[in-house]
């Protein structure tokens, strides 16, 4: 499905330079995932998406190396450097994103108009941005610009606050840096966001444009939740409140949330618990409400959690082999049923 995409995306609508070369490789790679879903449903390959290219792309792009997914490529040793997981997997999370953002509908008539329109001729960015904002009336080159043009992504920092029936979730964005630091050049990307919460069944979206914003909901009760970046969709990470963090342990662990939301609501602590922005202790807390769990690429993020808290406590001596007994109980359930030998 990939090289099949790039028939269209490569071929039939070529880039104009190779700044641009994120609109064949992260399209295709987009493209690559959408078609086996559609195809084979039943492989849940979104949920293999966010382990394989979601979650890896955030890593890299939270680095101080990284780079934006334009790149001003100036000589032929600059081309090599940018087919990485930025142009390719942080593309795709893009456009996914997008694809969210603006329904399957607009998305698809947008990039019909795209294709059509610059069949056997080269293309920009720009080019792409504007036939999907004719399609769907929303400002696209507006929205995406900042996330092609600037390195990184932003944290997006959640509390709730009672206002006499209702609920108001604070939102604000910052850069985000995987080493804690903070962002000097005050960088602002206008983040869509999904909410859902337990009070009914709306998934409500914002534009997040600006430093801060808030959304009105319906009145939070005492064991209520809401969750943030619903579906995982959003190339963003969320830092919760102490509170609304504790609210979602219930959920991870009835399973009422999807793999897809699962993974996200650990690999984001995890990450917030790198960069120094959340305690060890709320991380260990969460990852207790996943013994229960059974599905590969949620058991994937499971790993990838134990193996760095493993590695983190080895440079403490009193520390060193606490996580043994924790991760005999996290696991015990799913060893009891798999065990060792492979079943007939």
């Amino acid at each position: 499905a990939h090289e099949l995409a790039h028939q269209w995306f490569g071929n039939l609508v070529t880039m104009q330079w190779w700044t641009h070369l994120w609109l064949n490789e992260g399209y295709a790679n987009f493209s690559q995932t959408l078609c086996a879903n559609h195809l084979f449903p039943e492989y849940e390959i979104w949920t293999q998406f966010l382990s394989h290219s979601f979650i890896p792309a955030l890593e890299l792009d939270s680095l101080d190396s990284t780079h934006p997914v334009e790149v001003d490529v100036q000589s032929p040793d600059s081309v090599d450097e940018i087919f990485d997981e930025i142009s390719y997997d942080k593309g795709a999370s893009v456009i996914r994103m997008l694809h969210r953002y603006l329904g399957e509908e607009n998305f698809r008539r947008g990039m019909n108009v795209y294709l059509t329109r610059h069949q056997y001729a080269n293309t920009r960015t720009e080019d792409l941005w504007k036939a999907l904002g004719e399609t769907s009336g929303k400002p696209v080159e507006k929205v995406m610009s900042a996330w092609t043009k600037q390195p990184g992504f932003p944290m997006v920092c959640v509390d709730a606050r009672s206002e006499a029936e209702n609920t108001i979730l604070n939102l604000s964005q910052t850069r985000f840096f995987l080493n804690g630091s903070k962002d000097s050049s005050n960088a602002l990307w206008a983040v869509p966001i999904d909410v859902v919460c337990s009070m009914d069944d709306k998934v409500r979206s914002i534009l997040l444009e600006g430093s801060s914003a808030t959304l009105e909901l319906p009145k939070l009760p005492a064991d209520g939740w809401i969750k943030i970046n619903s579906g995982a969709c959003g190339f963003y990470r969320t830092k919760y409140s102490s509170d609304l963090l504790k609210r979602l342990i219930p959920l991870v662990s009835s399973q009422t949330l999807s793999p897809l939301d699962r993974i996200n609501v650990l690999d984001d602590l995890l990450a917030m618990v790198k960069a120094g922005h959340t305690s060890t202790v709320e991380l260990l807390e969460v990852l207790k409400a996943y013994k229960d769990e059974e599905d590969y690429s949620v058991f994937m993020s499971i790993r990838n959690c134990t193996m760095t808290l493993s590695s983190l406590l080895t440079h403490r001596n009193e520390l060193r082999g606490l996580m043994a007994p924790f991760m005999r109980e996290l696991l015990s359930k799913i060893y009891h049923k798999l065990g060792w030998e492979p079943s007939e």
